[in-house]
């Protein structure tokens, strides 16, 4: 057997700025996502814990720690030490890389399961951190997080014929994210979050009366808005390009 990666990585190049991730079946049957990085790729399970390792015998240090408050643990504990809360941030920034390549992917299920499990992990630190500094470790991602999720199911309701649900999805999360934003801004990084609001809110109206291909825009003029903000321009000028594609194949609107 060669160690060599180069032949599993041909035709999966590593573009700056963007999530590449591929869905791929394992040698044990279950799929498998691939990301590929500058140097090679990251692989992941496509459900269940990301790494493929359990904690204590849970899915996850979520599970394991929502067991451990509940009022039927031999041993409730309702805090979390410092320890504790960096340990679960270390996994969650598991699940972000894996719901990252969901949403490249499309798998809109997979990434609306994964963002909610972060959204719950992070209320848990904030709620039951001993510390006052863990309560807030993961606040500053909040609104982040939010938005992706609302992308996630804004995909999954697309998917389902019901764009009018996918636009509330957003418009939604929009305002949510605008209330963190009011309440505490400082907490918060509000840089990327302010780009996503103004590439959602663009597209909120066109959402209601769509075509299919809107998941396909969202997903481009957001990855174009921040490219921007990067001031990286030539992934810009590739992500326009797209967009134009995307736009030439929609469906004339005017009636004859």
């Amino acid at each position: 057997m060669s160690f060599d990666l180069g032949p599993m990585l041909e035709g999966f190049d590593y573009v700056p700025g963007r999530v590449t991730a591929r869905l791929v079946v394992g040698d044990d049957g279950r799929e498998k996502i691939q990301m590929r990085t500058e140097l090679g790729l990251v692989q992941l399970e496509a459900d269940g814990p990301p790494d493929g390792k359990e904690r204590m015998g849970y899915p996850s240090l979520l599970h394991f720690h929502r067991a451990r408050m509940a009022p039927g643990h031999p041993l409730p504990s309702l805090r979390l030490t410092s320890e504790e809360c960096h340990e679960l941030f270390e996994e969650a920034g598991l699940y972000y890389m894996r719901y990252s390549c969901c949403l490249q992917l499309r798998d809109y299920r997979r990434a609306e399961r994964d963002t909610t499990c972060n959204l719950e992990a992070m209320d848990l630190c904030r709620d039951h951190a001993i510390d006052d500094d863990d309560r807030l470790l993961f606040e500053e991602y909040r609104p982040l997080v939010l938005m992706m999720r609302a992308r996630a199911r804004a995909g999954r309701l697309m998917e389902d014929g019901d764009p009018c649900g996918a636009a509330d999805q957003i418009a939604e999360a929009i305002s949510a994210v605008r209330r963190l934003l009011a309440s505490n801004g400082s907490a918060y990084i509000t840089g990327e979050a302010d780009a996503d609001i103004r590439a959602l809110e663009e597209l909120a109206q066109e959402l209601r009366g769509c075509g299919a291909d809107v998941v396909d825009r969202v997903e481009l003029r957001l990855e174009l808005r921040r490219a921007i903000d990067r001031e990286d321009y030539r992934l810009a000028a590739e992500l326009r390009d797209a967009l134009r594609s995307v736009d030439c194949h929609r469906p004339n609107d005017s009636t004859s």
